[in-house]
This record gives structure tokens, C-alpha cells and sequence, in this order.
């Protein structure tokens, strides 16, 4: 027998400790050690395979862009296309950002810091407002919930296997998830009625329109350089009457 006695019986003292025990003791260690080590290794060799292929994915999106701004190839396109597209790219900016280290992370935040400082207020403001902020408000009751807010919604509740509300159709999805994050604005911003609020690129309405139907004693002053958005804003408020 290579033991004649179990490693760590109750009774051993150090008398009893023969040069066999600490070879056993040593031998077990490494093994653990190169087992703990080869699934680490896995662990990490599998880690850096998937960033890699979301990388390369989400490069290849970039080149596929032009197929979803075309208006013959943008038809055929399904959404479940573009949802997974849009996850493969924010799964690559999220690992850009872990490659990152606090300090480089840091110096990009001020390098853009200080190209803000050099830069005019707003550039580009006649093409923003052909592209944007002048495109009438039927094109965003075609792909924006009732509040028209394109800014983030909330889904809090649960969701079905396709991504919506569970039971919800998908317009109620939406429509709820837009009142689940303006409700949140309102709770974090801690307002309360008879408040005097500036809403400031209020965009088509959503919060102003939102904080008038929760608290009638509020005085809201939306700004937009959007006349069309005013003149919007204005119409849904005499709809709905508020004051």
C-alpha cells in the first residue's frame, strides 16, 4: 500500500507526518490548481470568441445600414431582424467600454468636453429642422405610442416571448411603456401640483402634455424651435381640455 495510515486522521501529530503525506498533500494542490485553471482558461477563451463575433457582427450591420434607409430593401426587412441588430450593436459598445479603463474612459469624456467648448451652440440647424423637427406629426402616429415619445420608454410589466406587453397588443405596449417613463420622470423630478415647469425641447409634447393631464394647477412653458411641434402641442391640448 503507498498509505499505510488516512492523510488526516483525528489522532495525527506532527510525529506521525511522513514524507509521503506532504508529496499527497502537494500533488492534490497542483491537480485542483490545473483544474481551476483549465475551466478558468475555458471560461476566458469562450468570453473572447463571443466578443469577437459580436464585433464582427455589429461591423457588419454597419455595412448593412444603407439596406434599412433604402426604401425597396428597408419593405422587406422584418423587425426581428432589426431588434437583433440593434442588441449586437449595444452588446459591442458595452464591451468597447469594458476594454476601456477608468482613466481612458476619462480622457474620452474630457476630449469631448473640451471639443463642446470650441463648437458653436447648435450646427446644422435648417438641415435638422428638414429632417426633423418640421416632419409632420401623422409620419410619428405611425411608429410612436399616443404620447409621442421617442425618447425611451419603461416596461416594468412582464413581456411576452416577441419582446411586448404580456396580453398587451403591440400599440398598447407602447402606449403603456411611454407612461411608465413619464410617470417615473414625475416621481424622480418630484413634482407636484400648482409647480411652474419648463419643459426645454419638449419635442411633440409627451411630458408637457402628460404633467397637464396629472396636474391641472401646473404652469408648463414648453420650448421647441419646432413650429409645427407647437402648433401640435397646442391642438392636443384644446382636445383633451386642459388649460
Amino acid at each position: 500500500m503507498i498509505f499505510s495510515k488516512p492523510l488526516l486522521p483525528s489522532h495525527l501529530s506532527y510525529d506521525d507526518i511522513r514524507p509521503h503525506h506532504i508529496l499527497a498533500l502537494y500533488s492534490s494542490y497542483h491537480i485542483l490548481s490545473n483544474v481551476l485553471s483549465s475551466s478558468r482558461l475555458l471560461e476566458k477563451l469562450q468570453t473572447h470568441l463571443s466578443n469577437h463575433a459580436t464585433t464582427l457582427l455589429s461591423k457588419l450591420s454597419d455595412i448593412c445600414l444603407p439596406l434599412l434607409y433604402s426604401p425597396v430593401t428597408s419593405f422587406f426587412l422584418p423587425d426581428v431582424i432589426i431588434r437583433w441588430a440593434i442588441r449586437i450593436r449595444c452588446s459591442h459598445t458595452l464591451i468597447e467600454l469594458g476594454e476601456r479603463g477608468a482613466e481612458e474612459d476619462q480622457e474620452r469624456k474630457m476630449a469631448i468636453v473640451n471639443e463642446l467648448k470650441t463648437m458653436p451652440i447648435a450646427i446644422d440647424t435648417d438641415l435638422a429642422n428638414d429632417q426633423h423637427y418640421e416632419v409632420p406629426a401623422k409620419f410619428y402616429d405611425l411608429c410612436l405610442g399616443r404620447n409621442k415619445k421617442y425618447s425611451g420608454g419603461l416596461w416594468p410589466f412582464k413581456a411576452s416571448a416577441l419582446g411586448k406587453g404580456r396580453g398587451m397588443t403591440w400599440e398598447e405596449s407602447l402606449d403603456k411603456s411611454e407612461v411608465a417613463m413619464l410617470d417615473l420622470y414625475v416621481e424622480r423630478a418630484q413634482i407636484v401640483d400648482g409647480m411652474s415647469i419648463v419643459d426645454l425641447g419638449c419635442g411633440w409634447g409627451s411630458m408637457t402634455l402628460h404633467l397637464a393631464s396629472k396636474f391641472p394647477n401646473c404652469k408648463i412653458t414648453s420650448i421647441s424651435n419646432s413650429n409645427s411641434q407647437r402648433e401640435y402641442i397646442l391642438k392636443t391640448a384644446q382636445s383633451r381640455g386642459y388649460n
